[in-house]
């Protein structure tokens, strides 16, 4: 506070003062704030006592070995390793009967889908229209993958989308640095609308992230949510476990700003405020050459990617709507919805 005598002719500018330093103060203390919320967010996973390699309980350590003889016993070839065994272990509480069934399902969808094999050209129209990037890491090292959700057309991309969500979790689990476990999970909500709401590729990801990459999202950050998402919200959180939804954290007001609280400036996306120089469209470039000139007959630089979109899923479908038990009335609204929204893009879309 200001703390001095002035003169009546300056009462004015004392008043003027005064509220801009109240208003610096409310800024600091809120920063402030932001910054132990940031702290919180970040060391979040992997905070329990207990459940880690290095912080076993003597009954963790036995099922551990007792998870790894059955596995070793039915699959010998599977490849995983006790930290993996682990967070199959603590997303089902330690219990050996429903971990063991679902290590097995796990390896069966990685033998089915490859997601370590997926071919990112595959993906690709995902990248050119701007909707994904896996790039930087954020301040206690894990990988991270970004989504820019304004981007999405479920219409023209779902099963293209899907596989790139397998794609880049795949692709962030072999970038985390020595020690962590876990990737970030950004989505950039700034002008998201029902057109880009897609509860089918909402159900594949979340199913493939709880049952086959357990334990692997350390922070979900939802930046600037309009208020049609919560909608979608209300449809999506009861798919989640409780353990999950602990690490989603809706972001808004200056995300730009408070983005820098947990990341770095060059491990953020230009696009949010960063200094990172890797664009979508540069990251597919990079890795596959420019976008293929658009299909013949067809309308749209972008048409080329309908054709690019219906081959990714050859022999696999991927894009198999969420059964209607999950969904419940409010869910099955959303959908025709996003139906009624994503029929009408297209329609002002071809009449261009």
């Amino acid at each position: 506070p200001i703390l001095f005598a002035i003169g009546p002719q300056h009462k004015g500018d004392l008043i003027s003062t005064a509220e801009i330093d109240l208003s610096s103060l409310k800024t600091e203390m809120a920063d402030e704030k932001w910054q132990k919320e940031a702290h919180a967010i970040l060391h979040l996973a992997g905070s329990d006592p207990s459940g880690y390699l290095g912080r076993l309980t003597e009954a963790e350590q036995k099922a551990l070995d007792d998870i790894r003889a059955q596995v070793n016993g039915s699959n010998p070839n599977h490849g995983m390793s006790d930290a993996d065994l682990l967070r199959y272990l603590r997303a089902r509480e330690f219990n050996l009967q429903k971990t063991f069934k679902m290590i097995s399902a796990s390896l069966a969808w990685i033998e089915k889908i490859k997601p370590a094999s997926i071919p990112l050209e595959e993906c690709r129209m995902v990248y050119d229209l701007g909707g994904a990037l896996p790039f930087g890491k954020d301040k206690v090292g894990r990988q991270a993958m970004w989504f820019f959700t304004k981007h999405h057309k479920p219409k023209e991309v779902c099963q293209a989308a899907i596989k790139n969500a397998f794609y880049m979790m795949t692709y962030c689990t072999q970038s985390l640095s020595p020690g962590q476990e876990c990737f970030a999970v950004v989505f950039d909500l700034e002008g998201y609308g029902m057109k880009n709401a897609d509860l089918t590729w909402c159900w594949n990801v979340i199913d493939s992230l709880q049952n086959h990459y357990p334990e692997r999202m350390g922070m979900c950050l939802l930046l600037s949510p309009p208020s049609v998402f919560s909608m979608l919200w209300k449809v999506v959180k009861p798919w989640l476990a409780p353990r999950t939804v602990s690490k989603i954290h809706f972001i808004d007001g200056d995300v730009k700003h408070k983005l820098r609280a947990l990341f770095d400036a060059d491990q953020i996306p230009a696009a949010l405020g960063g200094t990172g120089n890797v664009t979508p469209q540069g990251f597919i470039q990079a890795k596959c050459g420019p976008p293929p000139p658009p299909a013949a007959k067809k309308k749209g630089w972008f048409s080329w990617g309908r054709r690019s979109s219906d081959e990714a899923g050859a022999g696999t479908v991927l894009d198999a709507p969420p059964p209607m038990e999950a969904l419940g009335e409010e869910g099955k609204k959303v959908m025709d919805s996003c139906v009624q929204e994503n029929d009408k893009e297209s329609e002002d879309g071809s009449s261009k």
